[in-house]
């Protein structure tokens, strides 16, 4: 039987029919000729971005040798948010999919990208936040993609969304070359919530976890502010410096 494609899925087909048309294009990993679906990847390419099925650190989702339950990382300083769900390793075509929505603007990945994050064993939840962007770089860049992904999957979930309950407030140095450390001590007060969540089960939503701390600084401030729970869950996870099997 037919069934009326929604709107929103329309919207981001459309807009990569478009895309294709007026920017014919390659896939950048093979290629071969873009699919409008997974614009710019093609969809051979795409299909083949699979989950991490190893073992995982149980609260931060890092890579694991089999014996272990939970990094030490987090036994030393247990992250505020509760769990962490990830789909895969930051690593090849799910890191340049990641790249080509947050730095080169194409924002119909946000759709396909989420649609990774509904095979995830995700928790129940009352609302779904993103990780609230540094405003100097939402002005450089024009849009917060991990918004685009938080408003997807809020849709598809039918849970609420909230994008200004939390706000940062402090504008922090580029974290990435940093060890986790220093970017507890640089994220520190950072953010900050502006009114309750009593009660509230939130789902935290980022593109990459790298050690953690940023989403733990926003968890701490959402349960200061009523939140019963905080999980997060990313498109990927940075393996980090642990060897695992």
């Amino acid at each position: 039987m037919w069934q009326m494609q929604d709107p929103a899925s329309y919207k981001l087909n459309l807009l990569g029919k478009i895309l294709k048309f007026l920017y014919p294009s390659r896939c950048p990993v093979c290629h071969n000729d873009s699919s409008y679906q997974f614009y710019p990847f093609c969809i051979a390419c795409w299909g083949k971005i699979t989950p991490f099925d190893g073992h995982r650190c149980s609260v931060c989702s890092i890579p694991l040798p089999s014996h272990s339950t939970i990094c030490g990382d987090c036994i030393q300083d247990r992250p505020f948010f509760k769990s962490s769900f990830t789909y895969g390793l930051y690593d090849g075509i799910l890191k340049e999919a990641i790249y080509q929505l947050k730095y080169s603007g194409l924002r119909n990945l946000a759709r396909p990208l989420s649609g990774l994050l509904l095979k995830l064993p995700l928790p129940d939840a009352d609302l779904i936040m993103p990780v609230p962007p540094d405003r100097y770089r939402l002005k450089n860049r024009g849009f917060n993609h991990t918004s685009l992904i938080a408003r997807d999957l809020s849709k598809r979930l039918n849970v609420p969304l909230d994008l200004h309950g939390l706000i940062k407030i402090r504008a922090t140095p580029q974290q990435i070359n940093l060890k986790r450390e220093e970017r507890l001590k640089n994220l520190r007060r950072a953010f900050r919530a502006i009114k309750s969540f009593s009660g509230k089960r939130i789902l935290l939503v980022d593109d990459v976890i790298t050690t953690g701390a940023t989403a733990s600084e926003c968890a701490r401030e959402l349960l200061k502010a009523g939140a019963s729970e905080v999980y997060l869950v990313a498109i990927a996870r940075s393996a980090g410096e642990i060897i695992y099997t």
